[in-house]
Formats: structure tokens, sequence, C-alpha cells
């Protein structure tokens, strides 16, 4: 089994929606194994105040707030990764932003529920480091 196809079934064992593998996002920027900050900030060519602009873009005059954001490898390629959250609905919309060309590559809303179990699972790998 590949590791698309595990991350999609574990994603799905877990209720949770699945961001696209770096395959169907097509993005421009492969930071490769060395995924400390410094570097992965060397290899950004769009900034995170302009992908933070792109991400919100969709959204019109909707009440907004960037909960977070922060410039990450994910399923191998250079993102922005911004948590929004709007006002009068639960949860987040998570949008990745191409780190290069910034263009919006996956958008997706999770559940109160989906962000605590995302948050416990970002904590357990935190801490085997």
């Amino acid at each position: 089994m590949t590791i698309t196809r595990v991350v999609l079934v574990l994603s799905i064992l877990a209720g949770m929606p699945a961001i696209a593998s770096a395959a169907a996002m097509s993005c421009s920027i492969h930071p490769g194994t060395d995924t400390s900050a410094a570097t992965l900030q060397a290899k950004a060519t769009t900034t995170m105040e302009a992908a933070k602009k792109i991400a919100l873009t969709k959204y019109g005059t909707t009440k907004l707030e960037v909960s977070e954001g922060e410039l990450e490898a994910e399923n191998g390629c250079l993102v922005y990764s911004f948590d929004i959250r709007v006002t009068g609905k639960s949860g987040v919309d998570e949008v990745l932003v191409d780190a290069g060309n910034g263009k919006v590559l996956a958008r997706h809303h999770e559940t109160p529920k989906q962000e605590a179990h995302e948050a416990a699972a970002y904590k357990a790998a935190q801490m085997k480091h």
C-alpha cells in the first residue's frame, strides 16, 4: 500500500478529511528531508503575508480570524498552512498556499472534534522528537 493510500485510509478511519497528496496538489517546491525552519524559510519565495491575503481572498466580506499560520512541509510540498475561523461557523477552514507560487493548493473544513484530534496527534509527534 502506498503512503498516500495509507494516509487516506487513516484519515477516513479517523473521520477526518484528507488533504490532497503532494502529487495531487502539484506544488512548486518540494523541500526534501531537511525541514528545519531556517531551510524551509530559505526555500519559500512567497511571503507569509502575501500567502495569508491569498488564503483569505475567496471568503469575500465574511468576518474572519486567522487563528494559526505557519510555513511547513506537508505531503512533500512547502506550504503556508492557515487555520481560518469564520464568524458563525464552528471549527476551522484549513487553507494550504504554495510557498513558491502563491496558489491555493487545498482547502477543507475541520470540525472542532477533528481540530482536537489533529492537535493531539501533533502534540504526540512533537513529544517523540
